[in-house]
């Protein structure tokens, strides 16, 4: 009997069971889809302009290359400043002024010292107070006072000539450093037209050899990419939780098994429309190549302009 009932009631129960599923197990969890909302920005873009105008002689590098720090990008025409170079060097090797001044101004002290001796011998002499054994006069001391001036006057008249000749060097020298522009640190050229927020500053055209540039005309646009930044909007009750320098996880999309490390690099201290601060985050960007891949070969994973999902991690 209790056996009968036993079996009659695990039946009922499996009746319960396929009648309401929603009894024998609770639904299923869904992972929340990760929004790559964030857009991926370089470190940094810089307009490189030409200090000086001329001709431009050399471009060595095209849009898409990488260059390391202190590589010359563009060189412009420094044949007359070249010139102007050589003509104060040389007249400043052949300068004799302060070598003709200073042995000048030896004999001039050298008289003066004379000079004074023998008006003191007059000074001291009681048997000869009308000075008829001539001796030295006061007129001659005045004298050899007044040439030794005048030496000590052309002798800085000299030495200023010789200033002046060493300024116009370096002027020149600074000038030809002017002609050569070359990379504040590594990056990517990248061509006008790649920067549409700066479009109405520099014309989409780029700079050739052989064309006259103007100073203070930008003539080529280098993007730093070795390490990339994002930005993200955050509600002003959430910025007493955020520091600088705070941890941060960067999943771009097409790599989501690779999130990459960050870090908050700036705090907007402006509150947006919205009651939010912009606050961007920074990481690096790993390199796929090393130096020998072939010109305009881009050698990082990730590049700007890709979207990606930002995630700052908190302490407890």
């Amino acid at each position: 009997m209790i056996i009968r009932y036993a079996v009659l009631l695990l039946a009922l129960f499996a009746v319960v069971i396929f009648c309401c599923p929603s009894l024998s197990s609770a639904p299923a969890q869904i992972p929340p889809q990760r929004r790559y909302d964030q857009q991926i920005f370089p470190q940094k873009t810089v307009l490189l302009s030409a200090e000086a105008g001329g001709l431009v002689t050399s471009l060595p590098f095209n849009p898409q290359d990488f260059v390391k720090k202190d590589d010359l990008l563009v060189q412009l025409d420094s044949d007359l400043v070249d010139i102007e170079i050589e003509r104060y060097q040389a007249q400043i090797d052949m300068d004799t002024g302060i070598q003709k001044a200073e042995i000048l101004l030896k004999f001039r002290r050298e008289s003066l010292t004379i000079a004074e001796k023998l008006y003191s011998i007059v000074l001291e002499r009681t048997d000869d107070p009308n000075n008829d054994i001539r001796v030295g006069s006061w007129k001659e001391l005045q004298e050899a006072q007044q040439l030794f001036e005048d030496a000590e006057l052309e002798d800085t008249r000299a030495r200023l000539a010789l200033k002046d000749l060493h300024l116009s060097l370096r002027r020149f020298q600074k000038n030809k450093e002017q002609l050569d522009i070359r990379a504040p640190w590594d990056g990517v050229i990248v061509k006008f037209s790649s920067l549409p927020d700066i479009q109405s500053v520099v014309q989409s055209r780029q700079v050739e050899a052989g064309e006259m540039v103007q100073a203070g005309q930008p003539v080529i646009a280098l993007m730093k990419v070795d390490t990339l930044k994002t930005v993200i909007q955050l509600p002003v009750a959430q910025l007493p939780r955020v520091s600088l320098n705070q941890s941060a996880r960067v999943t771009v999309q097409g790599f989501d098994n690779e999130p990459m490390e960050g870090r908050v690099s700036y705090i907007n201290p402006k509150v947006t429309a919205g009651a939010t601060v912009n606050v961007e985050v920074a990481f690096a960007n790993p390199p796929v190549f090393n130096d020998q891949a072939p010109p305009g070969v881009y050698r990082y994973r990730f590049r700007p302009g890709m979207s990606a999902a930002v995630e700052l991690i908190f302490g407890n």
